[in-house]
Parts: structure tokens; sequence; C-alpha cells
């Protein structure tokens, strides 16, 4: 059998947030440039976050903390940022922006 590093998934550690802390980033989210390919995130089971991308399914991300989060799938990352009141603004998903729509 092969032992290439490059081959093994990362592991990442997986935190607990409240469900106050995950429902603040439910909500619609458009990729920068495309307005009308709308992208519906909800809290999911465990702690999760549940992505509904139009004709590719649901992506389900799990919280590394409060701003980072993860999905077990393909390994994509994404960084929520804020605005300077502590609102969501953007996400960033694996290099590109989303932007929320609230």
């Amino acid at each position: 059998a092969y032992d290439w590093p490059e081959g093994k998934p990362e592991a990442r550690a997986r935190v607990h947030l409240d469900s106050t802390a995950v429902a603040a980033l439910a909500g619609e989210y458009e990729i920068e440039g495309l307005a009308d390919f709308i992208i519906t995130a909800q809290p999911g089971p465990d702690g999760t976050l549940e992505f509904d991308v139009p004709g590719q399914g649901t992506m389900t991300f799990h919280a590394a903390s409060a701003d980072e989060w993860f999905e077990l799938a393909d390994g994509d990352v994404m960084v929520i940022e804020r605005d300077d009141q502590g609102n969501v603004s953007r996400a960033v998903v694996g290099g590109q922006t989303v932007l929320i729509r609230r």
C-alpha cells in the first residue's frame, strides 16, 4: 500500500457553537457577480451549517471556530468576514467571495 501524505485528508478539530451563533449565519448569499445565483444557508444538525447550492445539492460545513468552517467532503474552508458592528458581511469559500443578502 502507498503511504503518500498528499493523499490523506487533513485532520480538523470541530467546535460546537450554540444555535444562536449558527443561526446568525443563516440567510441568502449570492456569488459575487452572479446576482441570480442564490445560495441559501440554514442551521443543520449537530451545529452544522448547510448551504443549498442550486444544481449542486447541499454542502454541509462544520465549525472550526465562529468564523472558520470546513466541509468534510472536499475540504473546502469558509471564512466569515464581519463589518465594524460584528454583522456578517461576506463569506469566502475556497477563495471565491460569497456576499450575504440580508
